[in-house]
């Protein structure tokens, strides 16, 4: 075992980082809702999202439209994913899953 692992900063880290965790989720919960919602109405009702110009579509909004703003709901989200899930010791991106130590600095993001 490493003699710095119980370290102020990595004691602060893991701290930092579960709020960060949390953060995520939070954030997660309702894209991911709308996605699966998006994802429903393309298989049980396609012609909501039909892209014929002279359909109403859903509430008055093409299918175009409403795939467009789909489209930029998942690159908002990417965005955000990008730009919080930051490691809080050297504040770089951490990549995909939740890792234990942070690959960029090394230093410990969870108890074990």
């Amino acid at each position: 075992m490493n003699p710095n692992d119980h370290t102020q900063e990595v004691e602060e880290a893991i701290i930092a980082f579960k709020k960060i965790k949390r953060r995520q989720l939070l954030i997660s919960i309702p894209y991911i809702i709308l996605i699966l919602a998006f994802i429903v109405v393309r298989i049980f009702f396609p012609e909501l999202l039909s892209f014929n110009p002279f359909k109403e579509g859903y509430m008055g909004i093409s299918g175009g439209v409403l795939t467009r703003l789909f489209a930029g709901f998942i690159i908002s989200y990417v965005i955000f994913s990008k730009s919080f899930w930051k490691c809080p010791s050297c504040h770089r991106y951490l990549g995909r899953g939740t890792p234990k130590c942070c690959p960029n600095c090394g230093i410990r993001l969870q108890e074990e």
